[in-house]
């Protein structure tokens, strides 16, 4: 396996298509029959798969969706789902040609592919219908009825157009040996070759031939074989890449009067002569094992790939090979730096599980911090890169990298991927005419549906709400109740803070303590010019701080709040330092008791926080801090210290300080540390805890060190000793910012005294 990266890589282009497909366009339309009328009318079996003529198939679909209602609509078609869920995997750089008639099955199409954001270069043909599947279901029965329409007209003029190689990235006046040098893929699916041969031979001498473009086919039916024995081996043999099941290996293998498909495989990597390059046959075998060879000339390798074992309920996708299976492969192999086969392979398992239904709920994460795993079940982030999340049902979330590789990683340190809403999702509901759908206020009239609810949301991240920074405010004009668990109810007049935008029309918010999506179109978004209440856009904020617990004001210059708040602190007057100047979400100002408060940036760099008490919560709420009396709060803050145990086994720790308050601890670290100097001291609101204080770049971090039992908790992590705790946070950073900038413990602040 040492050379196979070698014949795998592909240079990414900005400009061009890095893959380029043909295949058929299918629409297909499902209703549930509700008797054997229509079966009968049109003298089809309950079980049985046919073409039928475009006329008939017409008057069937126009009676099925009037007689049944309730149709469901999905694009189909083998290159066009590889595309889809090619998409569906953050793929953007893909376009798929094919060809639909002017019609209403046509437009629906259309219209589902672009609200995929799949890149199409489609031709449209007069008096000619859309290629359509249409499926008649009777409890376990499937009828399926099929003219493939438009695609059988295809034409090599389209192709060769000046519009049509603008789209897919073509230079029609560029020399032969350099066109095409950015777009590295032509797939062509088998069931494209009947009747448009012309166009594959087309394809291949002009884009692939002579270029290092790679010719990739897919068998997908023996039937073709068969049938269309000469135009199939032209492709089989020009191509570098050939995806199919076993069955149809057995077939082709019978063509070339081959004694089995090793010999077969073996036969067509010997005619193979293509500079740099191996030639690569990919045979699936259902749910038992794929078959890979791979090689060029004399040199040749095969490989046995058992399909990891499925659950008994779970339905394996073996149309052809399977077109999540080469989604997959395809996948992996344009978008590794070095991917071996056996990581195509590995990773076309994974999605090869995927259905059209679950292709919706696949998600995946990017990493907003580096993360260095500190067990085997946990695994290393970098920032940025995207990992697809495999359980998200705990604080930990396990998630798989672009190497296969699976591990637990800390739910804070990633972020969902927001999937944009799509009409394919509104016309995969069931929804009747005339049933009292209803259309968001000033929403386009093509947007209609159920409830606001347009797409299955999965569930948010457990920090979102606290660690998105605002970026805008909004006021409600209409009452909106929350229909999923990640929305936001709106109350009319009030004012939300929008925490992000999605290109669907529905805004993540918060009011008050409660995040979630929102529909954008309930609400007038304010200008920066317009409210001086916008976190992070008044000039006079100090800091943004999170309300570690609920405070009730008890006269008119305090400020009332809930746990989980947000706050700008407007000033820290120096007569009253354990009182803080704050403002809320809705623009009322008064004084808030500090120790009721976390900076937002010590809250965030914390790995986990729990709903209730935890590592990262006070287990006892602050000292009373209802007087804003100077003498009692004074009074209040020697007690505390006062009572602090006393500590002889951190006697002798250069890094203790014992009984020190915040304050004064900044003031020696800014007069006496350097950036990475640090000091351990006893907490002020929690006795028995310590804090942790890091002198840094503009201001210095506070950390909190709960302890539980014999255990020095700070965040998710553990400690038997402080000393285990500092030795662990000199090698790895105790806190990273969104910039990527990480911190550590270098040294302990030197003391006065040399002690």
């Amino acid at each position: 396996m040492t050379n196979e990266t070698d014949d795998l890589s592909i240079t990414s282009c900005e400009r061009c298509p890095r893959l380029v497909a043909f295949g058929n366009i299918l629409l297909d339309i499902s209703v549930d029959l509700k008797d054997g009328k229509i079966l009968e009318q049109f003298d089809l079996k309950p079980d049985d798969q046919r073409e039928i003529p475009a006329d008939k198939l017409a008057a069937l679909v126009s009676v099925a969706v009037e007689t049944c209602g309730n149709p469901i609509y999905n694009p189909g078609g083998s290159a066009l789902n590889t595309c889809r869920i090619l998409r569906a995997l953050g793929e953007k750089n893909i376009i798929f040609c094919g060809a639909v008639g002017i019609d209403d099955n046509g437009q629906i199409l259309q219209q589902i592919l672009k609200d995929c954001s799949l890149n199409t270069c489609i031709q449209t043909l007069p008096d000619q219908m859309t290629g359509t599947c249409m499926c008649l279901i009777s409890g376990d029965k499937r009828s399926l009825n099929a003219n493939i329409g438009a695609s059988l007209h295809f034409k090599k003029e389209f192709v060769s157009s000046r519009w049509c190689q603008s789209k897919i990235g073509i230079c029609k006046s560029a020399a032969h040996t350099n066109i095409d040098e950015d777009v590295r893929i032509f797939y062509i699916e088998g069931y494209f070759v009947p009747e448009k041969f012309h166009i594959c031979t087309f394809i291949y001498e002009q884009y692939c031939k002579g270029t290092a473009n790679l010719f990739v086919t897919n068998l997908n039916a023996s039937y073709i074989l068969q049938q269309f024995t000469a135009e199939m081996r032209y492709l089989v043999e020009h191509a570098d890449l050939v995806f199919g099941n076993l069955a149809e290996f057995v077939a082709l293998a019978q063509i070339y009067q081959c004694g089995d498909v090793d010999e077969l495989a073996q036969l067509l990597i010997k005619q193979y002569r293509k500079h740099k390059r191996s030639k690569i046959l990919v045979a699936t075998d259902g749910c038992r094992s794929v078959r890979l060879y791979h090689g060029a000339g004399s040199k040749f390798t095969a490989m046995n790939f058992p399909v990891p074992v499925l659950p008994t309920n779970v339905v394996v996708d073996t149309t052809g090979a399977g077109d999540s299976f080469v989604a997959g492969f395809l996948y992996k192999f344009m978008n590794d730096d070095s991917p071996t086969l056996a990581d195509c392979i590995r990773y076309g398992f994974t999605i090869g599980r995927w259905s059209n239904d679950s292709l919706e709920d696949v998600c995946y994460v990017v990493a907003k911090y580096d993360y260095a795993s500190q067990g085997a079940q946990e695994l290393d982030l970098r920032k940025n890169e995207r990992y697809l999340l495999l359980d998200d049902s705990k604080h930990w979330w396990r998630v798989q990298n672009t190497r296969n590789q699976s591990g637990y990683v800390p739910s804070n340190y990633v972020k969902k991927e927001k999937k944009s809403v799509s009409l394919f999702d509104s016309f995969k509901k069931k929804v009747k005419k005339g049933s009292g759908s209803k259309t968001l206020p000033n929403c386009s009239p093509s947007r209609q549906v159920d409830s606001p609810t347009m797409s299955r949301r999965l569930p948010p991240d457990p920090t979102e709400a606290i660690a998105s920074t605002p970026i805008g405010s909004a006021i409600v004009k209409y009452n909106y109740q929350a229909q999923q668990q990640d929305e936001l109810s709106l109350t009319k007049g009030t004012r939300i803070l929008i925490l992000e935008k999605s290109n669907d029309g529905w805004w993540r918010g918060q009011s008050g303590s409660a995040t979630g999506w929102f529909p954008s179109n309930y609400t007038t978004e304010e200008n920066e010019d317009d409210t001086l209440h916008t976190y992070a856009m008044a000039e006079n904020v100090l800091d943004i701080v999170v309300a570690l617990y609920s405070f009730n004001s008890n006269n008119d210059t305090e400020l009332s709040f809930e746990k989980g708040d947000r706050l700008e602190i407007l000033d820290r007057p120096a007569a009253d330092p354990e009182w803080y100047k704050a403002r809320n979400n809705n623009g009322q100002i008064g004084l808030v008791p500090r120790n009721y408060l976390q900076e937002l940036s010590e809250y965030l760099a914390q790995p986990f926080r729990s709903n209730g008490s935890g590592p990262d919560s006070l287990d006892r709420r602050p000292n009373d801090a209802q007087s804003n009396n100077n003498n009692s709060t004074a009074n209040n803050s020697n007690n505390n210290n006062s009572q602090q145990p006393e500590r002889p086994h951190l006697t002798g720790k250069s890094w203790y300080y014992g009984a020190i308050t915040r304050s004064q601890c900044d003031t020696v670290l800014n007069s006496h540390g350097h950036d990475g100097d640090y000091l351990i001291r006893d907490s002020e609101t929690n006795m028995g805890d310590y804090s942790v204080s890091l002198k840094a770049p503009g201001r210095n971090k506070h950390f909190r060190v709960h302890v539980e039992g014999n255990m020095y908790c700070i965040g998710q992590r553990k400690f038997h000793t402080l000393d285990q705790l500092v030795d662990h946070y000199q090698r790895a950073p105790i806190y990273t910012n969104k910039q990527g900038e990480k911190l550590y413990l270098v040294r302990p602040l030197p003391k006065a005294n040399g002690t």
